[in-house]
């Protein structure tokens, strides 16, 4: 089928009390230190270039898009959904 990457994403609010905390925090989450920590912690694929993945992951480079239309996998969530406790996964 392809690989999916869901991409994790960060922004600030402009409602935000706390707007220098903010910054603070997302400046962390994309350096080194912060991608470092996804990477070892929670086996992640780090978007900063001097970070390197866990070598027991697949290169991502590897990857080849799926060609299955995000939508179509979408009509299928509530039958999978319904599989998925039946077999009491969840």
């Amino acid at each position: 089928m392809g690989a999916i990457m869901n991409v994790a994403g960060v922004g600030i609010i402009k409602t935000t009390k706390r707007l220098d905390s903010a910054k603070l925090l997302v400046e962390f989450l994309v350096a080194q230190a912060g991608q470092k920590l996804f990477a070892d912690l929670d086996k992640e694929y780090p978007l900063h270039q001097d970070v390197k993945a866990d070598p027991a992951l697949v290169d991502r480079k590897s990857f080849r898009a799926a060609l299955v239309p995000l939508s179509k996998l979408a009509e299928l969530r509530e039958p999978t959904l319904t599989l998925i406790e039946q077999v009491g996964l969840r």
